[in-house]
């Protein structure tokens, strides 16, 4: 069984605001790809996380926030090569046979992309709202994730 939880020092009255946020974690995928390992994608909290199957904990982490590796996972982390290698949203994760990562970036949570006042871009289409399918190659040595590949689709039903 996975789970995933916080920790913090809280008095009760202050649990009952932390509660309704832990419940909108979304953990829309967990896959067993290989025999040490569940990758789960977490959606509301930018992540994706490699379980240990036997138990033991997180082996490494992927998340759009840099703030949102723990003491535990920090030497597991993994880093993005850049700003537009983030991924806002994802889900579908699946390791593949050759290491790299593949997953669905739903982008929702970009930057920019729930501006209101700002539909548009200087070339007429919608600014940084847009969904796409990311190859992330992983570089264990160096803690990195590279953005291999992407197909991008413009978000134009909003």
């Amino acid at each position: 069984m996975l789970s995933v939880c916080a920790t913090t020092n809280t008095t009760a009255a202050t649990a009952t605001t932390i509660a309704p946020r832990l419940l909108l974690i979304s953990t829309n995928t967990a896959r067993a790809p290989r025999a040490r390992s569940y990758i789960v994608a977490l959606r509301n909290l930018n992540a994706v996380v490699s379980f240990a199957k036997d138990g033991s904990g997180i082996q490494w982490l992927l998340a759009a926030d840099a703030n949102l590796t723990s003491k535990k996972a920090a030497n597991a982390s993994f880093a993005f090569d850049g700003g537009a290698s983030r991924f806002y949203d994802p889900h579908t994760a699946i390791m593949l046979d050759d290491g790299n990562l593949l997953l669905m970036d739903d982008g929702n949570n970009r930057a920019g992309c729930a501006d209101d006042s700002v539909r548009t871009n200087h070339s007429g289409s919608e600014k940084h709202c847009f969904s796409r399918a990311v190859k992330y190659e992983l570089s264990y040595r160096r803690r990195e994730a590279t953005l291999a590949w992407q197909f991008e689709f413009p978000n134009l039903w909003s």
